[in-house]
């Protein structure tokens, strides 16, 4: 996975923590490293080609593509855990920040008001608009210059340090539970001195 991608995963989901704003402080995101954790083995769903172009002071356009190999139905688990490190080289000092599951994304899938929906809005196939139905059909899906205001991280609270993200998503049927999905993200956050 391209790491610029992962900036954008970060921003997503630290954008959720916005309400707990005590402290104004400007935040810059610097992207460390972005992967697959399934290294590609058995993966139903793939980034790729993903690029974040900026076009004015914290507004960026995305695009890229989503490859999803197999249908994606309910029930599934999408968990995103984020721990948070003092530094990049005191990785001794990290605790557990957040640790969000998501078991209806299907019916998630149609809420405007979710933190993908933007991203979501703007996929597109070869059969029209992505369909914010289950199941999720395999397919090829592409994004183009999707604006994304990272302004959003002026109002989060002071949050510099050090944070790694798992992304995951499980199927489950009846031979068990399948991890189909996995994306790391590590990111730095820093206070930006004006």
């Amino acid at each position: 996975m391209d790491s610029s991608f992962g900036l954008f995963l970060v921003i997503a989901v630290l954008s959720l923590l916005s309400s707990l704003n005590t402290r104004k402080v400007k935040l810059q995101a610097n992207p460390r490293r972005g992967a697959d954790c399934m290294g590609g083995a058995d993966s139903w769903v793939d980034f790729r080609d993903i690029t974040i172009r900026a076009f004015a002071r914290n507004k960026y356009f995305v695009s890229g593509i989503l490859d999803i190999k197999k249908a994606l139905k309910e029930p599934m688990l999408l968990r995103e855990k984020i721990v948070k490190c003092k530094s990049a080289i005191e990785m001794d000092s990290c605790a557990d920040f957040i640790d969000v599951r998501v078991s209806t994304l299907c019916s998630r899938l149609k809420d405007k008001s979710a933190m993908w929906s933007g991203f979501v809005n703007h996929l597109k196939s070869d059969k029209g608009d992505f369909n914010r139905e289950c199941p999720i059909e395999p397919g090829t899906y592409i994004i183009s210059n999707y604006s994304y205001d990272q302004g959003e991280f002026e109002a989060l609270p002071a949050m510099k340090g050090y944070w790694r993200s798992r992304s995951e998503l499980e199927i489950f049927g009846l031979n068990g539970k399948k991890r189909v999905a996995c994306f790391d993200v590590e990111a730095e956050l820093q206070e930006i001195v004006n």
